[in-house]
């Protein structure tokens, strides 16, 4: 029996382009929204303004501190994403190696999986992987990335979730070729 070629995914850079820059003018917002939160304080210390001046003051403050520190986490990760290489999905003969999003375990032997499930969530199409023990995945990686793929598992069953829209392949041909390397995995390993 002939073994099938290896395929690399490679990463759908357009999005994470597009990640990049709405976090760049995320950061952007949260330093107008801190400049602008100043001024209030400022009036409402000299005792020109009411409370609610300072208040609103304040809420900018927040607002603005929440909207940099968010747009500067999504932003570091977008350049380590597009300066990462490697392919976001590799399809091989002994299983998966999932390097999609940030709840990605690695590689995932045939042997592993019970099932593929194709979702869609706001319309971003998504392949599920059902493993047989989730538990080993469930406890790969940093701490947030547990968190993750246990919220992952909570909604949908299993904390494999495979970002096709972050890949650079239609989420229907993904799931074809997914389900044909695991049907042609099966009598191997059930041999």
């Amino acid at each position: 029996m002939d073994t099938p070629a290896e395929i690399a995914v490679p990463r759908n850079h357009g999005r994470i382009q597009w990640l990049a820059i709405s976090s760049i003018l995320c950061v952007v917002v949260g330093i107008w929204m801190l400049r602008g939160a100043t001024a209030p304080a400022d009036a409402a210390a000299a005792g020109s303004a009411a409370g609610s001046v300072a208040a609103s003051g304040t809420a900018s403050l927040v607002a603005g501190w929440l909207s940099i520190a968010f747009g500067g986490l999504c932003g570091i990760w977008a350049i380590r994403r597009l300066r990462d290489k490697r392919p976001g999905l590799l399809i091989g003969s002994d299983g998966l190696t999932d390097h999609s999003n940030i709840t990605s375990v690695g590689f995932i032997p045939w042997s592993d999986i019970d099932r593929i499930e194709a979702m869609v969530v706001n319309r971003q199409p998504m392949l599920l992987v059902h493993v047989h023990n989730p538990q080993p995945y469930l406890e790969r990686g940093s701490g947030m990335a547990r968190t993750l793929r246990n919220a992952n598992w909570r909604a949908s069953g299993t904390p494999i979730v495979v970002a096709a829209h972050a890949l650079a392949m239609r989420g229907d041909l993904l799931q074809a070729e997914v389900q044909r390397r695991i049907d042609a995995a099966r009598p191997q390993v059930a041999g």
